[in-house]
């Protein structure tokens, strides 16, 4: 699944993806995963279990999130997530949700993407991925439960639990 991911997001930053392309296939590559896709797994530092969100950065977000909505039934509503003040709402669907990020800035741009580790530990898996050389720059999150690295092309990932919904009961509802 990790390199049909990897030649998704290279190939929608080449240009040969729509946003809502890439999004699309994302969808389908977390539904059919590698078994029914004929890829075989490789060892790995964590296991990703779910692809847990992705991120976009949106300018208008109400219009997002209706579009979103109808093309997908994604909700039925939109609610906000941690950390507060981030200005990033969700959409739930099925487990997992679509991150819609109200910004000025990079708008259409994929802000960042989520796996889902089971039994994930922010300090002991932030260790394992330093340990592997794979990522040195591994920022913790304990107090909202994940951890961040960039892939060598700089996209940032984040790592979480499996059951993460990145709900922020003292952040405001949307603002719309």
């Amino acid at each position: 699944m990790e390199n049909e991911v990897d030649r998704l997001l290279t190939t929608y930053e080449r240009g040969h993806l729509t946003r809502r392309e890439l999004l699309a296939a994302l969808g389908a590559v977390s539904v059919t995963g590698p078994s029914l896709s004929g890829q075989s797994r490789q060892a790995s530092v964590l296991r990703a279990r779910n692809f847990n969100h992705l991120s976009v950065n949106v300018s208008d977000l109400k219009r997002s999130a209706e579009f979103y909505q109808r093309l997908f039934g994604l909700g039925p509503a939109l609610r906000s997530l941690t950390p507060p003040g981030s200005n990033t709402y969700g959409l739930d669907f099925n487990g997992e949700l679509l991150s819609l990020r109200l910004s000025k800035e990079r708008v259409g741009e994929i802000s960042h993407f989520c796996f889902g580790v089971d039994n994930f530990d922010t300090k002991r898996d932030a260790a394992a991925l330093r340990a592997s050389g794979l990522a040195r720059d591994v920022r913790e999150s304990p107090e909202w439960g994940w951890l961040t690295l960039r892939d060598p092309d700089g996209i940032t990932v984040q790592v979480a639990d499996t059951k993460l919904t990145a709900e922020c009961r003292q952040c405001p509802p949307p603002p719309i």
